[in-house]
């Protein structure tokens, strides 16, 4: 709905052109947004702050904001705003061109409630050996989405190199880079995390000098973007990993933080398809 429609309307009766100009402006004005933006909230909040500023306008001026009515709609009028007595689309236009139709349009789909949140995410390993990370008493899997509290990785890296030709350059296309994932993880008394990762890490590297097969080493991480439950509509990312690195660092000094370390995750390649979780 735009929000012209009401706008003739406001003007003439709300504001009272022809008659008195405060009667309804407080109760005109939040029906009309109510009605332009099919927000009964908004139209509340209008008309509230439209009693507001009447109050005072009343108090103040107000045969000088009668005028004003009147210049406004003479100024609407000659721009070509109003067509057979309703408001054109698209005939008033500010901020760079855009209308309050548009403006209202783009405040709609920026909405704060539908944009992904920075902290809402969720992070599942699904372990192809079958010794997924579990807690002592067998019953959890969910460790490292519970005790991950940072998470940064390369979605995509395309490498390309700069090739000059006379005096222009070229963009040539080299390789599509492995994504790497750098994790901030707590981990319980038990030892959860860190006996997962050892695990792994022998499972990698041998002390005899050789390497087991991927199937032992490897593993699956999906991450889920804008939520905290891991429903199908939301986005996600899976990648097919391996441990890279895990840091400790631990301090007597601060005595009141949680114990978190550093893990490094690469992955095993660009071209294999991770399984679904």
């Amino acid at each position: 709905m735009s929000l012209y429609n009401p706008v003739s309307s406001v003007s003439n009766t709300v504001l009272g052109i022809g008659g008195g100009i405060l009667g309804g402006l407080a109760d005109g004005l939040g029906q009309a947004i109510g009605q332009a933006t099919g927000s009964e909230f908004l139209g509340n909040i209008a008309g509230a702050v439209a009693s507001q500023v009447t109050n005072e306008a009343s108090r103040r001026a107000a045969a000088k904001l009668q005028d004003w009515a009147f210049d406004a709609d003479d100024k609407l009028a000659s721009l070509g705003v109003f067509k057979n007595g309703q408001v054109s689309d698209g005939a008033l236009n500010i901020a760079g061109g855009l209308s309050f139709s548009d403006m209202w349009q783009n405040f709609q789909e920026i909405d704060g409630d539908n944009l992904s949140r920075r902290s809402f995410w969720i992070i599942e390993i699904d372990d192809r050996s079958g010794h997924a990370p579990v807690a002592k008493d067998g019953t959890r899997n969910t460790m490292f989405n519970l005790l991950t509290t940072n998470l940064s990785f390369n979605q995509t890296i395309i490498n390309s190199e700069a090739v000059p030709v006379g005096s222009i350059e070229l963009d040539k296309l080299q390789s599509s880079a492995r994504t790497e994932m750098q994790l901030s993880v707590m981990d319980d008394e038990y030892g959860t995390i860190k006996r997962w990762i050892k695990r792994k890490a022998l499972s990698t590297a041998q002390s005899d000098g050789t390497f087991l097969m991927p199937f032992f080493y490897l593993f699956d991480v999906r991450v889920v973007f804008g939520t905290n439950v891991a429903l199908k509509e939301y986005y996600s990312e899976t990648y097919t990993m391996r441990l890279a690195d895990a840091q400790h660092e631990l301090d007597r000094k601060d005595r009141s933080s949680l114990e978190e370390f550093q893990l490094k995750f690469v992955q095993w390649d660009t071209c294999m398809p991770s399984r679904i979780l």
